[in-house]
């Protein structure tokens, strides 16, 4: 049997759950883990392995907006180290995300960040 390797798919879902994708809600559904915001409550329906990402990382006690952004990152990166299949639902479009997290997952140090 092949052995596939864990991906991560990253998500738009629009501003309003009829924004979303026929391929971004068929990505949420089967993902082992789906990672979605507080805003995106309507996403937990799809997965029953839904979880606020907020909530996992406790954002509202973080340091930082950016240290909350590391977190959720890392949380991601975790998933992908375990082997599975984890999709992160990006509220609005994915395109537009947070510039220090996706800096995060490229590894450009803070230092130079935008």
């Amino acid at each position: 049997m092949a052995k596939f390797k864990p991906k991560l798919v990253i998500a738009s879902t629009g501003i309003r759950p009829e924004h979303c994708s026929f391929e971004a809600a068929a990505a949420m559904m089967q993902a082992e883990k789906l990672y979605h915001w507080s805003v995106n409550a309507w996403v937990a329906a799809l997965n029953p392995n839904s979880y606020n990402i907020e909530v996992v990382v406790g954002r509202r006690n973080a340091e930082s907006r950016s240290h909350a952004y590391e977190d959720m990152a890392e949380v991601l990166l975790c998933e992908l180290r375990s082997g599975r299949n984890v999709t992160y639902a990006q509220y609005g479009n994915a395109a537009i995300a947070n510039t220090r997290a996706t800096q995060i997952w490229l590894g450009i140090p803070a230092s130079r960040a935008i």
